[in-house]
């Protein structure tokens, strides 16, 4: 099997579907000997935030010389992506071979009558590799939810950590934010410190300190008091906690309460036996930069994408933007089970020209009823039938002075980001 047959057989799963009792999942893993049970991990779940404070943990922790693995979701430019080791994706070939042996165990499933999910294949693709590799850490971040979530079919993780938690698959995980701070709560363990992120929803707290309680968890929540904030700007920030100063190449305020989510995780790890110095922390930190979450291509013009996907997302995408004094182009797609009104009225009111544009998903919302919410917001907006239509037009527009961003999901960036970079080249 070569690199491009494995991607094709494991895109023509069922992307989603639950199983309320990662049964499924067990079988396969059983069958592959269960490499997730090889695996010291900590695990991380949240509606946004939660690469974040993967990346950082897992850059950490390899600063400090561990070798460390990564799963997180979804990709942006590479499908390999989601599989990292010490910050290198999983090689074309080596992912082959393990879809390869994946692959011998799910069709002798599939003739028993069990069927697995592409999140679910993948998941023991990652597993069997970083278990091969004998990695000293490995970093999860959740799927979707937690509870139910494939990663969660491992044993007491080291730490788990619990980023922001807001409305967000609302038909899957409930529409109150006490159902999906439950979900999210699922991967808390008996007797394992969860840390959470210091600016949590109060309602949300409440239900992860319940479930943290019955489990006999510590629940640990820095406090946005013990930090300092030297700078924070749209090409990261300057901040010092308890006298060890930090540098953030991630944008935005959220991202330090997200670094210091992170570094209570390593702290724990520290408490536990690891060596953790404070300058492979440092240096972790400010290397920690992944594409899809403000990452800026250009500076004349100012070329940004960001993955802000939901309300809260797009919130802290337009606390950044009201710091930049720039005309500002926006190109805008969203999925239909998003709440996408709330979303334009955070970004639409930053916007100077909104543009509309496909998303290539099935449950992407088409252009044309984006800009029909969108016109109550944002004095320009116009609507295009393809991605490469809308880069055109506004290439034909903007300044150097100007800025122009790409923005709506992180499906949706991948794709800007290449013909942005395109652009830019010419």
């Amino acid at each position: 099997m070569t690199y491009a047959e494995a991607e094709r057989y494991i895109h023509s799963f069922e992307k989603f579907g639950w199983d309320l009792t990662l049964d499924r999942l067990r079988m396969l893993l059983c069958r592959l000997g269960n490499p997730q049970n090889h695996l010291t991990v900590l695990h991380v779940a949240g509606t946004n935030g939660k690469g974040s404070v993967s990346n950082l943990c897992a850059n950490a922790l390899t600063e400090a010389g561990y070798k460390t693995g990564l799963y997180t979701s979804p990709f942006v430019v590479d499908f390999r992506e989601r599989f990292q080791i010490n910050g290198e994706m999983i090689p074309k070939e080596t992912f082959a071979r393990l879809t390869t042996v994946v692959q011998t165990e799910i069709q002798a499933l599939e003739q028993s009558g069990t069927h697995i999910t592409e999140f679910e294949a993948i998941t023991a693709i990652a597993f069997l590799w970083f278990s091969e590799e004998a990695c000293d850490y490995t970093v999860l971040e959740v799927g979707l939810g937690g509870r139910f979530d494939a990663t969660n079919v491992i044993q007491a993780p080291a730490v788990c950590g619990i980023v922001s938690i807001s409305l967000d698959h609302t038909n899957i995980l409930g529409d109150t934010i006490e159902q999906i701070a439950g979900e999210k709560a699922g991967i808390i363990k008996e007797g394992v410190p969860c840390c959470c992120y210091p600016l949590m929803n109060p309602k949300a707290l409440a239900v992860l300190q319940e479930t943290a309680n019955a489990l006999h968890a510590p629940l640990i929540q820095p406090s946005m008091d013990d930090v300092q904030i030297n700078t924070c700007t749209d090409h990261g920030s300057r901040f010092t906690v308890q006298g060890v100063p930090y540098t953030l190449r991630l944008v935005g305020k959220h991202q330090i309460a997200n670094a210091l989510t992170a570094l209570s995780m390593l702290c724990v790890l520290r408490d536990q036996g690891a060596v953790i110095p404070n300058d492979a922390i440092q240096r972790g930190f400010e290397k920690t930069a992944f594409p899809g979450r403000f990452e800026i291509l250009s500076q004349e013009p100012l070329i940004v994408d960001d993955g802000a996907h939901n309300e809260e997302g797009t919130a802290a995408l337009a606390a950044t933007l009201s710091g930049i004094d720039k005309e500002k182009y926006v190109l805008m797609g969203m999925l239909a089970d998003k709440d996408y009104v709330d979303s334009l009225a955070h970004i639409g009111a930053q916007a100077d020209h909104l543009y509309c544009v496909p998303v290539q998903n099935p449950r992407a919302l088409p252009p044309e009823e984006l800009a029909k919410a969108a016109r109550r917001f944002c004095k320009d907006v116009l609507v295009f039938s393809s991605c490469q239509e809308a880069v055109d037009a506004v290439f034909e527009k903007l300044q150097p002075k100007d800025m122009l961003l790409g923005c709506g999901s992180l499906y949706l960036v991948g794709e800007l980001r290449t013909l942005f970079l395109e652009k830019i080249k010419q």
